[in-house]
């Protein structure tokens, strides 16, 4: 399953520096607080870096890293490759799960196939002409779902050749990912 493929950038955790000794076992406690109204569609990654003296004066160098759980739920798409051809039917599942990535049932969900449409179009620069390739989307299939608790299938029969994305998000928009596919026409 792909998730959290978000367009936007996730928030930036700020750091700090604090300066300490270490108890007689060699110890100390340093305590940060994640700020609360950090935003982004999934989880942030973080490091936390310690650098200390040892009673002989070299230096040491230890890191722990650690994860910041930004949503309750995730929603997830799964397709069967990447590539398929013209008018056969494709079968893809949507799932939503909890940060365990136990499956959860009762959650809305709306999800979108949009068909992008490339044409060439030619533009003058100075004494030269330029190829450029305009960009339009077309949605062609846009419905809501429940999530039961396991992956649902849903099933597109390609018309066109070209690219395509399927896009699955939360109601509420908190969580939202996107796969994205080609199709090709047949030569037989």
């Amino acid at each position: 399953f792909e998730f959290n493929r978000f367009s936007e950038e996730a928030e930036y955790i700020p750091g700090f520096e604090q300066d300490g000794i270490l108890n007689q076992q060699g110890q100390d406690t340093v305590q940060y607080a994640i700020p609360e109204d950090l935003t982004g569609p999934g989880k942030l990654r973080g490091t936390a870096d310690f650098t200390f003296f040892d009673n002989t004066g070299r230096t040491i160098y230890r890191a722990q890293s650690f994860q910041v759980q930004l949503q309750e739920h995730y929603v997830g798409i799964k397709i069967p490759g990447r590539y398929f051809p013209r008018d056969e039917p494709l079968q893809f599942e949507l799932v939503a799960i909890d940060p365990e990535d136990r499956a959860l049932p009762g959650l809305a969900m709306e999800y979108a196939v949009i068909y992008q449409r490339y044409r060439p179009s030619y533009r003058l620069t100075r004494d030269f002409l330029i190829l450029v390739q305009q960009k339009s989307e077309q949605i062609l299939v846009r419905d809501t779902l429940i999530s039961t608790g396991k992956p649902q299938r849903i099933s597109l029969t390609p018309e066109f050749a070209g690219n395509y994305r399927i896009q699955i998000r939360r109601l509420d928009g908190k969580s939202q990912t996107y796969a994205d596919f080609e199709v090709h026409s047949q030569t037989k």
